[in-house]
């Protein structure tokens, strides 16, 4: 009999994921006098939205003040739902948020982001798949803004 929770069948092997969705992130667009707030991860060489995977059971406005938090040094506060990210390939979901910047405090030593900084929305580096559907409105590379 399935699980009524995970529709999954108790066996006494391992369960198969559902199709769908296996992962859901958050991401923060802080924009600031017409510049967006952008980090770069340890060994890549694009930018991306400051965000990342909620752990399990955590709220989602709390799961986007600790990545924001973690990734950029950053408390933030009047925050509003703004679009929806989908990641086909990988099976993605990400939930974008429209947020101000209440406080910045140093960034902390031990952390996967290299660099965060603010770039003017008209100029803006090279972005992630999921950055650039977001931050360009538009579907490319598998990443569909809904």
């Amino acid at each position: 009999m399935p699980h009524p929770i995970s529709g999954t069948v108790a066996t006494k092997l391992k369960p198969k994921p559902l199709p769908g969705v296996r992962a859901i992130g958050v991401f923060a667009f802080l924009v600031e006098k017409r510049s967006v707030l952008l980090v770069r991860a340890k060994g890549r060489k694009y930018w991306s939205l400051p965000g990342g995977k909620l752990k399990a059971r955590e709220k989602i406005v709390a799961g986007l003040r600790r990545e924001v938090r973690e990734e950029c040094g950053c408390e933030i506060y009047r925050i509003e739902s703004s679009c929806l990210v989908l990641r086909e390939d990988r099976k993605y979901l990400g939930l974008v948020f429209t947020a101000r910047i209440k406080k910045t405090k140093p960034l902390p030593k031990k952390t996967e982001i290299d660099e965060a900084r603010w770039f003017s929305l008209l100029k803006l580096p090279k972005l992630g798949p999921q950055a650039r559907g977001v931050l360009r409105g538009r579907l490319r590379d598998g990443v569909v803004v809904l």
